[in-house]
């Protein structure tokens, strides 16, 4: 009687000793996915605080005529945290910047960032032009070449669907980009040079399937120059 006793004691501690396990690795568990619930909410939070700071940044260049001297950056206080502003590439109807959202929760601090590249295009073709003192872009991308001859003073910036062939002596006050190579004697450009550069807007390109389909039509009517007389059906 004294061992069955014995043997219930020991079972009933053991009993305690699994169960108590279980109840510390199960909070283990809870605690760990708090945790991580917790530094994604925060997470999300510093994303969230970039997006506002996107759209923010997206009203001062809407209301902004030149991106070349965009707006002012600026580190401005939103929902707890606060966002910074940086931009590059900047130029009149182009620019990129990069709005990081921060939150800081004790002594954890959450960043997100967003990188942004956009082009205003509204103006059509023009509004592109105008950025340059030469534009072309009548090539595929990246084919052709424009040939600028020997002691050309270019005052301004050039952009080209094409490759660039600059002469002898060929100086330009600006920026050079070309959407393919820029070759022959670059020293003279005193802005930057920029190859296989993303032209700004795609040239105005014809659809002619309809008018190549009115001239098959037209070709099988007899040709022309004749003379007719009397009554024809």
């Amino acid at each position: 009687m004294k061992d069955r006793k014995g043997f219930t004691i020991i079972a009933a501690i053991f009993i305690v000793l699994v169960l108590t396990l279980l109840a510390i690795t199960t909070s283990t568990f809870i605690s760990s996915d708090a945790v991580i619930a917790a530094k994604n909410f925060h997470s999300q939070s510093a994303f969230y605080i970039a997006a506002s700071g996107v759209e923010y940044y997206l009203r001062q260049l809407d209301v902004d005529d030149d991106w070349s001297a965009p707006p002012t950056t600026e580190t401005k206080s939103f929902s707890g945290g606060y966002f910074s502003i940086t931009t590059s590439d900047e130029s009149k109807n182009r620019i990129t910047f990069t709005v990081t959202g921060i939150t800081t929760i004790g002594a954890t601090t959450f960043r997100r960032g967003i990188r942004s590249t956009i082009r205003r295009t509204g103006g059509g073709l023009g509004s592109i032009a105008e950025d340059y003192v030469l534009y072309w872009g009548g090539n595929t991308a990246g084919t052709g070449e424009a040939t600028i001859g020997n002691n050309v003073a270019i005052t301004g910036d050039i952009l080209a669907n094409s490759d660039i062939y600059l002469g002898n002596n060929t100086t330009v006050s600006g920026d050079a980009y070309s959407s393919g190579d820029i070759s022959g004697d670059t020293t003279g450009v005193n802005g930057d040079i920029e190859e296989d550069y993303e032209m700004p807007e795609e040239p105005p390109s014809l659809e002619s399937t309809y008018y190549d389909d009115q001239i098959a039509i037209a070709a099988t009517y007899p040709p022309g120059e004749k003379t007719y007389s009397g009554n024809k059906t």
